[in-house]
């Protein structure tokens, strides 16, 4: 069964080495995709020349070079230059293997109604303290038809009509997704999901951009309303006053009540990663302390950010 031409869309700034891999396992899938269009998003690592080269090899690959361009905005330029009726979400960073244009399709074809399918995915587990971050950062993965999975945006299979009907992706840089998954939701169309459609992401390449990484999302999302500094800031003033209170009772090992919240945190998150069948993260001892400290950062980072807001300055990236 055939419902019309697929174009993979991939926003890009800066995956020189990610990128080649990508764009090949995409160009090999069992269920061929028709069109690939590469966003350049202004990077300024060689990705664009790169870029240009693989489409130079195949007439399938477009690329359009946006300048400075959010993901979001990426995503729209990218779909604007192809006229394909389905659409295939993918970012740049994460492992595809030859079979997900064919799941995400096959899945599709079961509802003639069927408006979006999507596909899983899994997070890179090791070293340990990518498992702590997961537990302190990513959203657990649920079980459908005897599959774990975590379904976004990425990957997805969307219909172009789709897109058009609740005008496009925001032109954000971080917090685009969810938006978008959020308006979709108020229609709703009929979306499906398809556990074994599934890309493996890296949350990054280590702990110091982990925790930029958790400092910019929060700065980008005080810009649009969606700041988490009031809940953290709750969090740890619950920490504070039990510390206090303890350090009156007992003295100064009282203080380590500081850490109680994020304890509490990190044991709740712990049970939803690793406590029910999922084999994404592989708990211990040692992966829940890291956890903890994880926690700590992460509110840290949370702070900082919106800090970087209010006195309107932009941390650097990387």
């Amino acid at each position: 069964m055939t419902r019309g031409a697929v174009a993979a869309v991939i926003p890009v700034r800066n995956e020189i080495t990610t990128l080649p891999v990508l764009v090949e396992a995409l160009l090999n899938q069992t269920e061929p995709i028709d069109e690939l269009v590469i966003v350049d998003g202004g990077s300024v690592d060689g990705t664009t020349e790169m870029a240009l080269e693989l489409a130079d090899g195949d007439p399938r690959i477009s690329v359009v070079v946006a300048g400075p361009a959010s993901p979001g905005r990426g995503r729209n330029l990218g779909i604007e230059a192809t006229s394909a009726p389905w659409l295939l979400l993918v970012d740049s960073g994460i492992s595809v293997d030859g079979f997900l244009v064919e799941m995400l399709m096959a899945r599709r074809d079961t509802d003639p109604q069927c408006r979006m399918v999507l596909g899983s995915r899994r997070i890179q587990a090791a070293p340990r303290w990518r498992a702590a971050a997961i537990i302190t950062g990513i959203r657990e993965r649920e079980c459908v038809e005897g599959q774990w999975g975590r379904f976004d945006l990425i990957p997805s299979l969307l219909d172009r009509r789709l897109w058009a009907d609740i005008g496009g992706f925001r032109d954000w840089r971080a917090g685009e997704d969810l938006d978008f998954m959020e308006r979709l939701a108020l229609l709703p169309p009929k979306i499906l999901t398809e556990p074994l459609a599934e890309v493996v992401w890296d949350l990054a390449l280590d702990r110091r951009r982990v925790f930029q990484k958790w400092r910019i999302y929060e700065y980008h999302n005080a810009v649009h309303g969606n700041s988490w500094h009031r809940p953290v800031f709750l969090w740890n003033s619950l920490g504070g006053a039990l510390a206090a209170t303890a350090t009156v009772v007992i003295g100064l090992p009282g203080l380590l009540f500081l850490l109680s919240p994020h304890v509490l945190r990190s044991a709740v998150r712990y049970r939803r990663h690793c406590w029910r069948g999922d084999d994404e993260v592989t708990g211990g001892l040692w992966v829940f302390l890291q956890a903890v400290a994880a926690s700590i950062f992460a509110d840290t980072a949370t702070f900082l950010g919106y800090l970087d807001f209010r006195l309107g300055r932009l941390s650097r990236e990387f």
